[in-house]
């Protein structure tokens, strides 16, 4: 494989919500026409807010490259939906995105939704109630339905029916409220309808290795999902996501292509403050006052939960640090802090967060308003 120029890695510090969309639509700015985001982690459960020319869009299935021209690349360790696909596919119609998939996505189907959220209405462990955990685990448990299989009608039946069958004999073992919830989920649902939506998604997408669709690529945009604070193996369980949410996949992606590059560039992300979507410990909350915050795109979810708020606590961007830390070759990597949503809090004290942490880093950006136009550096080189 030809060297790549560049790979930019982008990863969030907290619980999510610190402007991921916004940084890759940056990154995929400085060269669109050669540039591929690569989606390494979650799935379809996330949700990257992106301005662009007074457009708002919420990407879940496409990457935050989209409105600029940029095709989108999805490992085989992340989720798709394909009635969320279309749906979304239609609000980005005039951009003709472009969506390659792994043939071993994990795709998700209405008994993974539903068996989600009716154990959620138990555990409220602080799920966004879109299946993703519980497909992962369905595929570890060896009950696997692929992007691959989506132009086999008679296999995706079959596999259907075995989903079916699992969950019928998990639910089973459940208390009857929950056997309760997870039917009347599933009311209304027809196999016969998902297998023609899973027909029609093969239209709109590309299903093919990486080592197929590298040609004329000499950037490529890890697009992280959620953050550090929510990964499997380093946050606090059980408000965890099923997912490796470090850079860890996406370096190992990189060993598996034998993708060489000139320059490997993290993009550790925070917000001003600290946040949280949905249940689970914070080490601060409720003692920040915010100005300019309109546009926040998070809002109360029935499944997930509110969405909470506190003072940033630069002791636990350290551990996300340590925590990432374990997962690539440092220091022979370029290492970039991106502060956002600073003119949300006008008092924050950047200066005194930079004295706190132990990584020295080669800029350090921040950004005061949705649009990537506004991100710009605020100090380099190192700054330790």
């Amino acid at each position: 494989m030809d060297q790549i120029k560049a790979v930019e890695m982008v990863i969030d510090l907290g619980f999510g919500d610190s402007g991921k969309g916004v940084m890759v639509d940056y990154l995929c700015a400085q060269n669109p026409e050669r540039s591929l985001v690569v989606r390494f982690s979650g799935g379809h459960q996330v949700g990257h807010t992106v301005w662009f020319e007074g457009k708002r869009h919420i990407f879940s299935h496409f990457g935050s490259g989209t409105f600029r021209g940029v095709p989108t690349y999805y490992t085989a360790q992340t989720t798709f939906f394909p009635p969320g696909m279309l749906m979304e596919r239609q609000r980005l119609t005039e951009y003709n995105p472009v969506l390659y998939l792994d043939p071993q996505v994990m795709v998700t189907t209405p008994y993974d939704i539903a068996f989600n959220r009716a154990l959620e209405q138990q555990n409220a462990h602080g799920s966004c109630g879109v299946g993703f955990g519980a497909t992962v685990e369905r595929h570890d448990d060896g009950v696997p339905l692929f992007a691959q299989d989506l132009q086999y009608a008679w296999v995706v039946q079959q596999k259907l029916n075995g989903i079916a069958d699992y969950y019928q004999r998990r639910v089973s073992a459940l208390e009857p409220k929950i056997q309760d919830a997870y039917r009347t989920e599933l009311n209304g649902y027809e196999d016969d309808q998902y297998i023609d939506v899973c027909l029609e998604a093969t239209q709109w997408i590309q299903v093919r290795r990486f080592d197929q669709c590298v040609c004329d690529v000499d950037r490529l945009v890890f697009e992280g999902s959620q953050g550090v604070l929510l990964d499997q193996s380093h946050g606090f369980f059980p408000h965890v996501t099923r997912s490796y949410t470090t850079s860890r996949n996406a370096f190992s992606f990189l060993e598996q292509f034998q993708v060489q590059a000139q320059q490997i560039t993290l993009n550790y992300l925070t917000r001003c403050y600290q946040t949280r979507h949905g249940n689970g410990p914070m080490s601060s909350e409720n003692n920040v006052v915010l100005v300019n915050n309109e546009h926040e795109a998070n809002q109360h979810n029935f499944y997930q939960g509110a969405f909470r708020c506190g003072a940033l606590d630069s002791a636990l961007l350290n551990y996300a640090l340590d925590c990432d830390r374990n997962y690539h070759p440092w220091p022979s990597v370029q290492n970039r802090l991106v502060i956002s949503c600073l003119d949300q809090l006008p008092e924050f004290d950047i200066g005194k967060l930079l004295g706190e942490l132990t990584v020295s880093f080669d800029e350090v950006m921040g950004n005061v308003s949705p649009y990537s136009e506004s991100l710009g550096v605020i100090q380099s080189p190192r700054i330790k």
